[in-house]
């Protein structure tokens, strides 16, 4: 007959402990609320591009596309749409952590096209310079070019760069951005 030692075999099947399920719980809860955000931001994308499109009226659609309109101009169109292609990308088609340089390269990419459209909105930045007060009201009622937002990102750019040393350095940020 064969010696056995005095150590238990161990069974097949795994034995979780009490500390297990409520991991498994507390893993489970985390995802289901990450769906929940994820349902709520699509939701609010959607009404922001009815909104933009005119889609929604009555008091509510023309106010709200004026308010975006005004804060980010045509950036107003582009960033709810963006905001449904990363939710798309990272949540429902990968549902994989995004890396947070592509995260940062994205959002830069987006402040900087709406700053370089901010130069072709339909208020001079050289008239800018000379108002004292009023600066954010005028480049939020133009609604063209990048807004209010952007606009004053702008003026930053143009108050050091000039014009064309602007658009320069923002279209070289732009094809970094791309690159990463």
């Amino acid at each position: 007959m064969a010696v056995q030692s005095g150590r238990k075999r161990k069974s097949p099947a795994k034995r979780t402990s009490s500390s297990g399920k409520k991991t498994n719980s507390k893993r489970r809860k985390r995802k289901n609320d990450s769906y929940v955000a994820t349902i709520v931001w699509l939701c609010v994308f959607l009404v922001i591009i009815l909104c933009m499109t005119g889609v929604i009226g009555g008091a509510v659609g023309p106010a709200m596309k004026k308010f975006f309109l005004g804060l980010f101009g045509i950036m107003a169109y582009i960033i709810p749409i963006c905001g449904l292609a990363y939710m798309g990308y990272t949540k429902l088609v990968n549902n994989k952590p995004v890396l947070p340089a592509f995260k940062i390269s994205a959002c830069s990419g987006l402040v900087i096209l709406g700053t370089l459209l901010s130069f072709f909105a339909k208020v001079s930045f050289s008239d800018l310079l000379l108002l004292t007060e009023g600066r954010w009201k005028a480049l939020y009622e133009a609604g063209s070019g990048g807004g209010a937002v952007f606009g004053m990102i702008g003026l930053l750019f143009f108050r050091i760069f000039g014009k064309g040393g602007s658009i320069a350095i923002l279209i070289l940020l732009c094809l970094v951005c791309l690159v990463f």
